[in-house]
């Protein structure tokens, strides 16, 4: 049996990373600044959540959306890196539109599991 633990939390890395050395800083603030646009796809609704939604299987997004915001905002101002805010980007992946990235993606994440196919993580 395979087992792969990780103890840092996603909370710890960008605290160490917001407050670490000047390269670290500088490589997180340009990362948060690129990707914070796509977590608008958190709040798109997709049609099957949709319905599972009108028949009380699926709580409504929108209202995870200020919390969410809170506590990440939060956790950037603990690690003195600035909200890059999250204007502008929605993709369609909810809808079934993806990029020629995803497939790249799903075989990588694939290859752990394909090569330890007894594996238990």
């Amino acid at each position: 049996t395979i087992s792969i633990s990780c103890t840092a939390s996603p909370t710890d890395w960008v605290l160490r990373l917001g407050d670490g050395t000047a390269e670290s800083i500088t490589r997180m603030q340009a990362a948060l600044n690129y990707l914070m646009p796509y977590t608008q796809e958190f709040w798109t609704v997709s049609p099957t959540h949709s319905a599972a939604f009108q028949v009380d299987v699926a709580i409504d997004v929108a209202t995870l959306q200020a919390q969410w915001q809170q506590s990440v905002s939060a956790v950037l101002a603990d690690a003195n890196l600035q909200d890059a805010g999250a204007k502008g980007y929605l993709t369609h992946g909810k809808q079934g539109q993806h990029s020629e990235h995803l497939s790249y993606l799903l075989t990588e994440m694939q290859s752990l599991a394909r090569a330890h196919p007894e594996g238990v993580w």
